[in-house]
């Protein structure tokens, strides 16, 4: 029996004592959560939990995330600054002056996440850099698993929102600022303005988002691009139940169109663009089926495109306005094809009659190549010049008929340039085209003249007939006149193109001055681009043909590098020209033999001038023989070339002639000797060298620029009885001149021709003793001559003396009226002619003088001949 007092185990003390224990825990535990929102209210605590945050941020992120300034204000308010972004390599992905943001706390407690702000500056980021950095390595990729796609959608404390898979987030107010932004390689996004709201809470039977942005887009390369978008609003709704996306608002505003910042254009007030639509977006049906219907306005100077080279001729008040409205309505899927239909209207443009341009088009956005489109209306008139068509463009054919015309002239032609100014074009053009997309066929016609100041063109017609498989080309043209010159009267060349003959491509041309003048005649063929055959030529110049004496094959290689021209042979009334070449392995061989007479005719017709036909005519006779040979590391040249004139009188015949080598070793250049005679003997001979060598990979010639080019004449004697037969009859020399020379230019100098010449030096030096003279009326005069040129080749300077031994000038008998003794001298007398037709004879005065460096004054009147 147990007594009272062993009661103590199960009576009401202990029962007291574990209450008691109990309430000490209670007291522990509200003290701890005391403490710890207490702590949690210092905000050196919070910064010190905001660290060990950010610590495990930057382990996420690739790089090293560096923060400069953070605090933590009051709950849900978070404020970063000065925030640089590095990449592994240390390079900068983004520098971040400030990032705020601030949560309701209260929608936490209600399982929602509600961000009343988010305001993000950024002054630079490269979205390359960071799509780079967040690749992940090959080792890393391997070692990497499948994310947990139910622990992505299950976030603790927050409820399902009204987008499925995504919680519950609402975005009050979004500012985004950023500076400067390179979203791909090239292309820069400048001073961008993000602002807008996402809705996307719990309960809400559609999730919203609403944004507006402005930014300017500069794109590089070699045409630099230059847009700036004044304004972009996008409000687009999802609904869940129906899984469609819908564009209920999209306008966007672009202030100075797309141009170049090198060019004044976006000065000048060019145009601008609207744009406002709506549209909708299906991401959960099959296919993702989309719709869109954006309506546009372009409005603006038309004459400010061109700034300030918009001509005077032309009234900018006439282009002030360009007002162009259009429409674009597409449909279709994102994995099938997209249908649309764009429709532009221009008539309220001011200088255009008319405008209209309705084209439908069908794209499939995984192969935009593949692009069908159909142009249901073309229609446009400006000043007198029209264009019309129509046309269809599938996958695998094409059918298009355009048709153009104008016949009158075009003012606007002034814009392609000042010499278009006074153009008179008329022209009328037809095109069809149908058949297979990568080989259709087709017709071409076109008729038309052109005129201005200094050229013409008449009777133009064009004619293309075939295609890929066949082609035919016939061009015929009238007259055409250069600065006032008929180059020809009639024009015509044909070529036609057949793959399955031997020569496919052969072109005939024809050209006609005059009835029996100038006519040139060519016939080619090829049967690719490695074989090109002339098969005919025939130039017939003031009635003298010179033809090609057989067909000429020039063979192309570019893979062997074999280049071959069979010999070339033109014969003639003229004379005859030869040629043959050919480059295998860096080894050249090139000749040619030129022998050709240019008689007086022809060179007058030719070039026109009056040398050719004075003192009874003159031809012209050139001759050369060159040859060119390399191999086995060297290279021989050499040749002559010459020209002789030959008058038909008795006179002496004049010619150049010229011996050619090559000089290789320290001294490499190309050496001349030139020889001047007459009559077959020599008269004057010097040497010319140019340093530099041949460049056989280049087909050309290297100058070696740290020498100078050289002219030398040794010194040499001039007989004057050579030039008896050139003086008037009553003028005759005897005696000889002591000559030599020596001009030098630089090849370094790169500035211009003149200038190089003017850097040269110049030295010759003329002697002669007893020259003897002889003058009309039996006057003479003997001297001493002794002189010489120093300094450039442009402003040589002329130092020596002449002596007059002895002369005799006589003075032959007048008439004594001309002198009289007594009463008025006719000597110094001129006669005119007055209204009656009587002579009359008007007295002038005149003075002679002379003064160093000065030219001799004459009288303004002509004197009487004596």
């Amino acid at each position: 029996m147990v007594t009272q007092g062993d009661n103590r185990v199960f009576g009401w003390r202990p029962l007291r004592r574990a209450l008691r224990l109990a309430g000490r825990a209670v007291l522990v535990v509200s003290a701890l959560v005391c403490l710890a929102l207490l702590t949690l209210l210092l905000p050196a605590m919070r910064g010190a939990l905001l660290g060990v945050g950010l610590g495990e941020v930057n382990k996420v992120l690739p790089g090293d995330l560096q923060v400069g300034d953070a605090s933590w204000p009051a709950f849900g308010h978070l404020v970063l600054e000065d925030l640089v972004w590095l990449a592994d390599d240390s390079d900068t992905l983004a520098t971040v002056p400030r990032l705020e943001l601030a949560i309701s706390l209260s929608s936490l407690r209600q399982h929602d996440l509600v961000v009343e702000s988010l305001v993000v500056q950024v002054a630079t980021a490269d979205v390359p850099g960071i799509e780079a950095a967040m690749i992940p390595t090959a080792a890393e990729a391997a070692a990497a698993t499948a994310p947990d796609t139910a622990v992505i959608r299950e976030i603790p404390w927050l409820r399902a929102g009204a987008v499925s898979g995504v919680p519950s987030v609402v975005l009050q107010d979004l500012d985004c600022r950023v500076g400067r932004l390179v979203a791909a390689p090239g292309l820069v996004l400048h001073d961008m303005l993000l602002q807008g709201q996402v809705d996307a809470g719990h309960g809400r039977t559609s999730a919203r988002v609403d944004l507006t942005t402005r930014m300017a887009l500069e794109q590089s390369g070699a045409t630099p691009v230059f847009l700036e978008l004044d304004r972009l609003e996008l409000g687009a709704r999802y609904g869940p139940g129906t899984g469609q996306v819908e564009l209920d608002t999209l306008v966007a505003v672009m202030v100075g169109g797309p141009v170049s910042r090198r060019t004044s254009l976006r000065a000048a007030g060019p145009l601008n663009l609207r744009l406002s639509g709506d549209g909708e977006i299906d991401p959960v049906s099959t296919g993702h089926p989309i719709r869109l219907a954006v309506e546009g306005w372009l409005n603006g100077p038309l004459a400010g495109l061109w700034g300030d080279s918009w001509p005077d001729s032309l009234s900018a008040a006439e282009y002030a306005n360009c007002e162009a409205g259009f429409t674009v309505e597409a449909q279709g899927s994102l994995e099938g094809t997209i249908d649309a239909v764009v429709a532009l209207d221009l008539d309220g443009c001011d200088g255009l009659e008319r405008g209209r341009l309705h084209f439908r088009t069908q794209i499939e956005p995984d192969q935009p190549a593949d692009l069908r489109a159909r142009i249901d209306t073309l229609d446009l008139k400006v000043q007198g010049c029209s264009l019309v068509g129509r046309g269809a463009l599938t996958d695998s054919t094409v059918n298009l008929v355009l048709a153009a015309d104008a016949a009158a002239p075009i003012p606007l032609l002034v814009l392609a340039g000042p010499a278009w100014a006074a153009a008179d074009l008329a022209f009328e053009l037809d095109i069809e085209a149908s058949g297979p997309r990568r080989s259709p066929e087709g017709r071409l016609d076109f008729t038309g003249r052109y005129r201005d100041r200094n050229r013409v063109v008449e009777d133009v017609s064009l004619n293309l007939v075939g295609g890929l498989a066949g082609l035919t080309a016939r061009l015929r043209s009238g007259r055409l006149v250069q600065d006032g010159t008929t180059v020809a009267d009639t024009v015509a060349c044909d070529l036609d193109y057949a793959p399955d003959q031997d020569l496919p491509l052969t072109l005939s041309a024809f050209a006609g001055r005059g009835t029996d003048r100038i006519a040139t005649l060519v016939t080619a063929g090829a049967d690719s681009v490695a074989t090109v055959r002339l098969d005919s030529l025939q130039v017939v110049i003031a009635g003298q043909p010179i033809r090609l004496k057989a067909p000429a094959t020039v063979r192309l290689d570019t893979v062997a590098r074999v280049y071959t021209l069979d010999e070339l042979v033109l014969t003639g009334a003229p004379g005859h020209v030869r040629m043959a070449a050919s480059l295998q392995d860096r080894e050249l061989n090139l000749s040619a033999n030129v022998d050709l007479l240019f008689t007086q005719v022809l060179l007058e017709e030719l070039a026109p001038s009056e040398i050719w036909s004075r003192d009874g005519g003159v031809d012209l006779a050139v001759k050369g023989d060159v040859e060119l040979g390399s191999g086995a590391g060297a290279t021989v040249f050499g040749g002559e070339l010459g020209a002789e004139l030959q008058p038909h009188r008795d006179r002496p015949r004049v010619g150049a002639y010229l011996s050619l080598r090559l000089a290789e070793g320290d001294r490499s250049g190309l050496a001349a000797d030139l020889r001047i005679t007459a009559n077959d003997s020599v008269l004057l001979h010097g040497s010319a060298f140019a340093p530099g060598k041949l460049d056989l990979e280049g087909g050309g010639w290297l100058p070696d620029t740290s020498r100078d080019l050289e002219l030398v004449v040794p010194e040499q004697s001039l007989p004057l009885a050579h030039f008896d037969s050139f003086l008037p009859e009553e003028l005759a020399a005897r005696g000889e001149f002591l000559l030599a020379a020596d001009v030098s230019w630089p090849l370094a100098w790169t500035g211009a021709p003149g200038d190089t010449i003017a850097r040269g030096k110049l030295a010759a030096r003329l002697e002669a003793r007893e020259l003897q003279i002889d003058l009309p009326n039996r006057s003479r005069l003997e001297l001493d001559l002794a002189c010489g040129l120093e300094g450039t080749p442009l402003n040589p300077e002329l130092v020596g003396e002449v002596t007059v031994e002895s002369g005799f000038i006589r003075i032959p008998e007048l008439p004594r009226s001309l002198h009289p003794t007594e009463g008025k001298s006719l000597l110094w007398e001129a006669v005119r002619v007055d209204s009656t037709g009587q002579h009359e004879a008007v007295t002038r005065e005149m003075s002679l003088m002379w003064r160093a460096n000065e030219d001799i004054a004459t009288p303004a009147a002509p004197l009487p001949e004596m």
